[in-house]
Formats: structure tokens, sequence, C-alpha cells
């Protein structure tokens, strides 16, 4: 029998993932370093107009890393099918964003969402990755291409 200690060199990402080489760690912190996180409130009450029943929390990871904002934006418009503006049942002079504007937050944000509380019962909650490639430790991407969500 034969006693033999072995040493191997292991690369270690700011988020603490481990990788055999450097250029797959590399990879990876350049990948994660892009992604950005947005927050959007969607689906108003149209009943009475006392707000949101669901809020999106985004994470975004485009190719051109400058137009997260305009990504967030693309993609709210989309899940409330093109509609910008609804109005308040009974009267037409009480119109309502389909949904805010998708504001910044932080990663910590995205990752401890929390459903708010609307009137009586609780906002329901959706997270996406909108992205080319799937990322692990994230919901599955939505994919962007040619700059279209698709």
């Amino acid at each position: 029998m034969e006693k033999v200690t072995k040493s191997i060199e292991v690369f270690i990402a700011n988020d603490g993932k481990e990788f055999m080489n450097e250029k797959e760690c590399k990879e990876y912190e350049a990948l994660k370093s892009n992604i950005k996180y947005f927050k959007s409130f969607y689906s108003p009450d149209l009943t009475e107009g006392r707000g949101y029943s669901a809020e999106m929390y985004m994470a975004i990871n485009p190719i051109a890393s400058y137009i997260h904002s305009a990504y967030a934006l693309k993609h709210m418009i989309g899940v409330c099918k093109g509609n910008v503006v609804e109005y308040v049942q009974g009267c037409e002079h009480a119109a309502m964003a389909s949904f805010t504007v998708p504001e910044p937050i932080t990663k910590e944000q995205y990752e401890n969402e929390r459903a708010g509380s609307i009137g009586d019962y609780r906002r329901r909650v959706t997270k996406v990755l909108l992205s080319d490639n799937p990322i692990n430790g994230y919901p599955d991407n939505i994919k962007i291409s040619q700059g279209r969500i698709v």
C-alpha cells in the first residue's frame, strides 16, 4: 500500500463557485458581472384601481451590455400584450398604466423578493432571466435574439 498526498489548484469566483481552470472562472465572472436586475409591477386592479396584483423581477444579461433597461421595458410591454394603458371598470376617464416602468434593483433584492400585499390578498411574484444562454442558479432563460425577446 502506498500513501500519496495530492494537491490541486482550484479557482474560486467572487460568489464562491469553484473551477478547475482559470479561463472558465474568468468567463463565469464576466458573465455574472453583466447581469443587471429590475423590478416592475403589473396586472392592474381594474375593479377599484387600488394598485397592481403582480410583481416581475428580471435578471437581464444582454450581449450588448448597455441596454438592460430597454430589454426590461420591452419584456413588460410583451407581458401586458402591448396594452400600455388600461381603464378602471365603469369609468372611461380613470386610466391606469398596465405596468410600472422597470426600476433597477440589487442582486440581493432579486434573490430575496417577497410578495407584498394589496388590499386583503398577496401580490404574486414572478422571477425571469432574459438572456441568450441559461445561467446556473437562475430560472429558465427567455432568449434575447437580435434585439427581440422570443
